[in-house]
């Protein structure tokens, strides 16, 4: 299992080699074997804000919390009874 810690960008202060790093996560996810987990990420990062953020009080609602629950899993985190 890898250790966040001992990588070494979690230990640097270099702002370019982050902001590397960042540019190269979508290609990242998309190397990724799951087929559907890029247009859950595109969700999760870009849609899902705007819309939690433009209700009062703001929330998610249970449709969304399932599609979080979906995007975690095929991320690599797979616990079935999530979705129970």
């Amino acid at each position: 299992m890898t250790v966040l810690a001992d990588l070494s960008l979690w230990r640097s202060a270099d702002l370019p080699a982050w902001q590397r790093a960042l540019e190269g996560y979508a290609a990242a996810i998309t190397a990724l074997p799951n087929a559907k987990l890029a247009g859950h990420d595109a969700w999760y990062r870009a849609e899902l804000p705007s819309l939690v953020q433009a209700r009062a009080p703001m929330h998610v609602t249970h449709d969304e919390m399932v599609r979080i629950t979906e995007w975690k899993m095929a991320r690599g985190v797979w616990r079935a009874p999530n979705l129970v």
